[in-house]
C-alpha cells in the first residue's frame, strides 16, 4: 500500500501576518490496530509589520488521524511528509499545505493456495483415471478440507470437491454446489478440464 494524504489547515494569528521569516513542521504520531493518531507541528517566526525588524515567535499544533485497513502490516507502516506550502490569506490567518506518504505492506490471504495445498495430501485418492471414483471417499476429502478451513474469507465458508466427467455441464455442476461460472473460474482452469479432473467449489452463503 502506497498513497498520498493531502492535508489543509488555516492558522489564525492574533496579529497581522506581514512576512513568514521562517517556517518548519515536524510531525508526531502513535498507530494503534485501528487507525494513525498524530499532530504536525508547524513554527517559525514572522513579522506583523513589514518595516519592522522585529520577530515574533508562533508555534501551532494540527491534529490528525488516518483510519487503517484491517489487512495492513502494522509493523510496515511509514509516514514521511513529501510536500509543505503555505500561503498567507488575509492579514491574520497563514494557510498551510501538508502533503503525506503513507506506505504499509498489505497482508494477503489466499485461501485458493491453501485448499490447493490440502488437496495434494489427497492425490493418491483422486488419481484413478480408468476407475469409478467412490462418491464417498470425495465427501470425505470434501469433508476433511472444509474442517480444516479456519472460515478466514467471510463470503464462502465450505468448499467442495468435484470429479470431473468429461461433457459434464459446468452450469449443472454450479447449481449442484449453489455456486456460479465466476466463482468456479477463480479456483479451476475450467478451459481445459480433463476427465476426472478436481474441481475446487466454494459454495456461496445465501
Amino acid at each position: 500500500m502506497d498513497f498520498i494524504i493531502p492535508y489543509t489547515k488555516e492558522l489564525e494569528f492574533d496579529t497581522k501576518i506581514a512576512a513568514i521569516e521562517s517556517i518548519s513542521l515536524e510531525h508526531e504520531m502513535d498507530i494503534n490496530e485501528r487507525e494513525i493518531l498524530g499532530n504536525f507541528i508547524v513554527s517559525g517566526e514572522y513579522k506583523s509589520h513589514e518595516l519592522s525588524v522585529n520577530k515574533e515567535s508562533f508555534e501551532r499544533t494540527i491534529p490528525f488521524s488516518i483510519d487503517l485497513p484491517e489487512n495492513i502490516d502494522k509493523d510496515t507502516i511509514t509516514l514521511d511528509i513529501t510536500d509543505f506550502t503555505y500561503e498567507i490569506e488575509k492579514e491574520d490567518i497563514l494557510k498551510v499545505i501538508i502533503e503525506v506518504n503513507l506506505k504499509a505492506k498489505e497482508i494477503i490471504k489466499n485461501d485458493r493456495e491453501d485448499l490447493e495445498d490440502e488437496i495434494s495430501k489427497q492425490e493418491e485418492i483422486f488419481e484413478k483415471p480408468n476407475e469409478q471414483i467412490d462418491e464417498s471417499i470425495v465427501d470425505e476429502a470434501t469433508e476433511e478440507i472444509r474442517n480444516d478451513q479456519d472460515k478466514k474469507d467471510e463470503d464462502y465458508i465450505t468448499y467442495h470437491v468435484h470429479i470431473y466427467k468429461e461433457g459434464e455441464d459446468l452450469e449443472s455442476i454450479c447449481s449442484k454446489y449453489k455456486s456460479n461460472i465466476n466463482i468456479l473460474k477463480d479456483y479451476n482452469d475450467i478451459n481445459n478440464l480433463k476427465d476426472n479432473d478436481k474441481l475446487i467449489i466454494p459454495e456461496e452463503d445465501e
